[in-house]
């Protein structure tokens, strides 16, 4: 018998006979498909002992070379599937298919330059060879060489549109590249071929999140664990949207999930302390936070976030610890520096937080985040022209940035250029619309302008609720009994707690509040207290700290504790907590003592005054309704510290020495030209003035130059700060204190007064221009109160030429003081407790 040529072998082997029993044995090409077949059912042992068997007839066939090769890269085996695959391109060199499977394989074995050369072999090949093209896009993705990537994939799906997985990696190219709206659109065209693909969703949602959808981002997270809820990831980043949405409660179960999975993963607590740290929970953050050290003990960012807590908590000192850690661990971040700054800032230690900001500085000299901070560590050193260069360095780098332009506006604040600062916190809102504090600026700074009419300032008010209350609906009335003579909660809301007018002002209340009829609630939103705060503390029922919780948080806590009526004390200055009272969480607020006019608030029911303070007749230019406390709406209770009264200086001077101890901001060019008209009428007067602000040289150059070209230079003596004992011990230098207008003192004048000096008030229309008219009526008074300039000019003239009745009023104003109701504390708290009786009632009766 002749031997049959190798073309016309037939393969003998039992896998391969036909199904018609003939028993005759299969041609190669058919024991090929044959084999495939097995081979595509995942049957590789039968396809790899076919292939074999072709193999021992026709050792040279390419194919099944090429196929072995490719069962032995399913099954793992890289190197003997090089060998094999390059055995079938050594006999077949335009071999296609091997070129792209050599790729993968060359791939697994990280030979990434050889596999994108068999790639690309492939395709020179056979052009519309999709999985080449699909293959080489893999290649070049991890390689990070995007675009060309992106067109490799977009030539796969040319040749084949329904080609899932070009889809997503085109989008995930397309990401890297910045193109997000493409690589949207190539994500849901895998999805309309693949709708339940988890990870295609997972991606999705991030771009849509990078492309500021967070809620559709929120959904496609969810989609993602509804396919596959193990996925961790998906979890993580849906509840850091939510966090982001400040849905709180949603986020928090996310974490929570996250844990129960891993209760063990570091990063995960600290996702969840972030959650719990903005849900005001700062002490179970910092547990998380301690636990996460314990499994990943060298973490900087852990750090920081433990420090961020205890700042919430009031540790301060073990904030900076904290912080300082986190910067021995990554000593280039930012954040870490401009945290540990300004914590050291809130711990009175300005010099080693400036000495932080500079090194930071230094670090980057880019870095506006710690320019801006050290501007606020210079500011608050009084260097306020040091401050207003570095903020201007900072826009000169990033001239859109917020923070800058309002802190810029709080230093021409300071150094009373209140139109420039106007201005500023104008375009802080125009840059940031919902910069709360920057419009709570605006709206105390709009209070010095004498332009401005009571109308305007009420619409400017009204204003801040419908841009920073937005989308913030009030909470409906608790489920509280409508008792009107039953024993009320009532809770004060204030940042200044503290040596600061609101401290002294409600200093002697908290000590006679009746407890019989009063249970009394204290929320301190400061980061610091001192001496007259324990005292506080002491004299209150409760006292809570919310001094970094979110207004969700406080909100909470005022519900919780059931307060009945909830007291503003601060209106729109600092740390003010008006968006708490924007949700309504007490069925009675009022404002009171810590402002200069009306909140501009829907929700705050009542505004606490006086007959003097706000007239009859003016009710309209306020959004709460007015109560009037029968006789002063503050009392006064003077430090322990404050020295005896001294003698009239004019005796021993031989001249009348005028004096304003007022903040720099009041002291406008008109109180400025009056003041100068006065004594350009007693050429022997002086004046002293004695502000923070004018600590700052440049500052204080400015109002010289001033006075100077008024024509009285050396007749005015310009001091900065002291100690609070120095400076009422300075009005024994005083004969005669002059009041700023339209914005009059306060506790200021009350100072003065205790400290025998009455002050010359001009009183105007609005709240905030007659504080000193009504303290001095309520004094016994009313001789130093004028309705104008000129009366303002000749009052003072006339009381600087009669020193008998300066030295009468002096020798027994302690005791006028003592004896009037600004200083009875107790009168004073049956009245404000009357009112508060007053405002109960009518809503008990639904007023």
């Amino acid at each position: 018998m002749k031997k049959k040529t190798k073309g016309s072998q037939n393969v003998q082997h039992a896998a391969t006979r036909g199904n018609s029993g003939s028993g005759q044995p299969m041609s190669i090409a058919s024991a090929l498909d044959f084999a495939r077949r097995h081979h595509q059912a995942g049957d590789l042992p039968t396809a790899e002992s076919i292939y074999r068997q072709i193999l021992q007839i026709d050792p040279d066939n390419p194919e099944a070379l090429h196929l072995l090769g490719v069962s032995a890269y399913q099954q793992q085996h890289f190197e003997t599937a090089q060998t094999l695959i390059r055995q079938a391109l050594t006999r077949k060199p335009d071999f296609s298919d091997a070129h792209s499977n050599l790729g993968n394989v060359l791939r697994e074995l990280g030979l990434v330059d050889e596999a994108e050369k068999s790639f690309r072999k492939a395709i020179e090949g056979n052009p519309r060879f999709s999985m080449a093209h699909y293959n080489l896009g893999n290649v070049l993705l991890s390689r990070q060489r995007f675009k060309e990537s992106a067109e490799s994939f977009e030539r796969a799906i040319s040749n084949n549109p329904r080609l899932a997985e070009a889809h997503i990696n085109r989008g995930i190219a397309l990401k890297e590249l910045g193109r997000l709206k493409e690589a949207e659109s190539s994500y849901r065209k895998a999805l309309s071929l693949k709708p339940d693909l988890a990870l295609v969703h997972f991606n999705l949602g991030n771009v849509l999140l990078e492309m500021g959808c967070p809620d559709q981002a929120a959904a496609c997270y969810r989609r993602t664990l509804e396919l596959a809820p193990g996925y961790t990831e998906a979890r993580l980043n849906l509840g850091a949207v939510l966090r982001d949405l400040g849905k709180l409660e949603e986020s928090a179960a996310c974490y929570q999930q996250a844990l129960a999975d891993m209760p063990e993963n570091a990063e995960v607590l600290v996702n969840y302390g972030a959650i719990l740290r903005d849900s005001g929970k700062a002490a179970e953050a910092e547990a998380c936070y301690r636990k996460a050290l314990q499994l990943a003990p060298d973490t900087a960012l852990t750090y920081f976030n433990l420090g961020n807590a205890l700042r919430d908590l009031g540790r301060l000192t073990d904030a900076v610890d904290n912080f300082q850690r986190a910067l021995e661990l990554s000593p280039d971040s930012p954040a870490m520096y401009n945290n540990l700054g300004n914590t050291l800032r809130d711990l009175g230690k300005r010099d080693a937080a400036l000495e932080v900001f500079r090194t930071a500085l230094q670090r980057d000299p880019e870095n506006v985040e710690a320019m801006v901070n050290l501007g606020n560590g210079l500011k608050e050193a009084g260097r306020l022209e040091e401050a207003i260069s570095t903020y201007e360095r900072a826009l000169l780098l990033r001239p859109e940035l917020p923070e800058a332009h309002y802190n810029l506006g709080t230093a021409f604040q300071d150094q009373c250029r209140m139109a420039e600062a106007v201005a500023c916190f104008r375009k802080t809102l125009e840059l940031k619309p919902d910069h709360t504090v920057a419009h709570s600026n605006l709206l105390m700074n709009l209070q010095y302008d004498l332009a401005l009419s009571p109308e305007e300032l009420l619409r400017e008010s009204c204003a801040w609720e419908s841009r920073q209350l937005a989308g913030i609906a009030q909470l409906p009335p608790p489920d509280t009994p409508r008792d009107p003579e039953r024993k009320l909660r009532v809770g004060y809301v204030s940042g200044d707690l503290r040596r600061h007018p609101v401290g002294y002002f409600i200093d002697g209340v908290l000590a006679c509040h009746d407890r019989d009829l009063f249970e009394i609630f204290c929320y301190a939103n400061q980061s610091f207290g001192d001496d007259l705060s324990d005292r506080l503390r002491h004299n209150s029922d409760h006292w809570q700290e919310i001094f970094g919780w979110s207004d969700t948080a406080v909100t909470e806590q005022i519900r919780k504790d059931t307060i009945d009526i909830l007291i503003d004390l601060s209106g729109h200055t600092a740390r003010n907590r008006l968006q708490v009272f924007g949700r309504k969480p007490a069925p009675v607020q009022a404002t009171w003592a810590g402002y200069v006019g009306t909140t501009g608030l829907s929700a705050m029911d009542y505004l606490i005054s006086d007959p003097r303070e706000t007239p009859e007749g003016t009710d309209h230019w306020y959004r709460e309704a007015v109560l009037r406390l029968p006789d002063c709406y503050v009392c006064y209770a003077p430090p322990e510290y404050a020295p005896s009264v001294a003698p009239l200086p004019a005796r021993k001077n031989g001249f009348i020495t005028f004096g304003c101890f007022n903040n720099l901001a009041k002291i406008n060019r008109p109180v400025i030209d009056l003041w100068i008209r006065i004594l350009q009428e007693i050429p022997s007067a002086r004046l002293v003035l004695a502000t923070k602000a004018l600590g700052d040289p440049a500052v204080s150059a400015r109002f010289r130059k001033i006075f100077a070209d008024g024509g009285v230079a050396g007749r005015v003596d310009f001091s900065g700060p002291v100690p609070h004992p120095e400076l009422l011990a300075r009005y024994g230098e005083i004969d005669l204190a002059l009041d700023p207008f339209p914005y009059s003192g306060g506790l200021t004048t009350l100072e003065g007064l205790w400290m025998g000096v009455p002050a010359l008030t001009l009183g105007g229309d609005r709240f905030a221009s007659r504080h000193s008219l009504s303290h001095l009526t309520a004094a016994g008074l009313p001789e130093f109160i004028v309705t104008d300039k000129s009366a303002y000019l000749a009052k003072a003239v006339s009381l600087a030429h009669d020193l008998a009745h300066l030295e009468n009023i002096r020798l027994g104003l302690r005791e006028r003081m003592q004896s009037s109701p600004l200083c009875d504390a107790v009168r004073f708290t049956r009245n404000l407790e009357e009112a508060f009786r007053t405002m109960w009632r009518r809503w008990c009766e639904g007023q």
